[in-house]
């Protein structure tokens, strides 16, 4: 949690008024590849807020969010996104990145991880182990981040089994 507050913290210290969906927008529409940007909206709220005249970052904000992406770098083992392009193609059927989420949950804090072991355990009865991966590294051959999964399932079962 310490890293969350630090990387909130320094955010609000640059736009208090910002919320973390503003900053995503903003990063967004800032790129220059970038030609319209939609977001989910449940409000009417929401809807105002993305019809706003949009400013592209400054070097500062850029800057900003590049030192938090190190905080929340240096508090992530596995940097997966959560796509599931790697649990579709696994045939021992693991959810590979629920488990990813689980281990950087593990990483984050340790001294929890006895919270975690039992929620590991509930998975596992529904999809494989870890320690049942074959290493056939089906799922790391689609997997956009390029994540050493086979790898990481090794770990995994080591930490939460």
């Amino acid at each position: 949690m310490r890293h969350r507050k630090e990387a909130q913290e320094r955010l609000q210290a640059v736009h208090p008024d910002w919320t973390p969906a503003d900053w995503a927008l903003r990063f967004v529409q800032s790129l220059p590849q970038v030609e319209i940007c939609l977001s989910g909206m449940n409000t009417l709220k929401q809807v105002k807020d993305n019809i706003k005249e949009f400013e592209p970052l400054t070097q500062d904000e850029i800057q900003c969010l590049w030192k938090v992406r190190d905080i929340v770098e240096r508090k992530t083992a596995v940097p997966c996104t959560g796509c599931r392009d790697c649990a579709a193609h696994c045939p021992r059927h693991i959810p590979i990145p629920e488990y990813f989420k689980l281990f950087n949950e593990a990483f984050r804090y340790p001294e929890e991880t006895w919270k975690i072991k039992p929620a590991y355990e509930q998975m596992a009865e529904k999809g494989g182990k870890a320690s049942e991966c074959i290493g056939c590294e089906s799922c790391q051959r689609h997997c956009p981040q390029k994540i050493r999964i086979s790898d990481f399932m090794q770990e995994i079962a080591e930490k939460l089994e």
